[in-house]
């Protein structure tokens, strides 16, 4: 009776819901950042590409709990929510890297501001990188590798 389908509903404000205590997740940057950022522990389900690597990292900072989905079972799923809820390592671990997530000098919003107020006042030709100056031989680095070669 507490479990809610929905087509679609926006991350961001259910991870702010005091109620929520733990989020399960596929693992991709964005859902972590998130769910740290709102201090929720999470259960990682990596599906591909990057999330895995992301999974690997949110475990060994102590925050989530990661399972196979080759290996997946709904008792396996049932004990892990169990272990994520009791065990207050994790909500801790959580809570701590989000501290430092929001620990900032300055808001992003005025930091944004004043970013835009620079370029308009200086332009962007100081902000540009130096790898525009390199011709497509040296950008491509085919100078290094035909010293590897040589």
């Amino acid at each position: 009776t507490n479990v809610y389908t929905m087509k679609w509903l926006p991350q961001n404000e259910l991870l702010a819901n005091p109620t929520i205590k733990l989020f399960i997740t596929h693992g991709g940057i964005n859902s972590i950042i998130e769910s740290v950022y709102y201090a929720k522990p999470m259960i990682i389900l990596p599906i591909a590409i990057d999330q895995h690597g992301n999974a690997a990292m949110a475990e060994s900072k102590g925050y989530a709990l990661v399972m196979s989905l080759s290996a997946f079972t709904s008792l396996g799923m049932v004990e892990n929510v169990k272990s994520l809820l009791k065990n207050d390592s994790y909500k801790k671990a959580a809570e701590f890297y989000s501290l430092i997530m929001k620990d900032k000098l300055v808001k992003p919003e005025i930091r944004v501001s004043h970013l835009i107020n620079h370029v308009i006042k200086y332009g962007d030709n100081h902000l540009k990188t130096s790898a525009y100056q390199l011709n497509w031989f040296q950008f491509f680095m085919f100078d290094i590798f035909l010293v590897f070669i040589l």
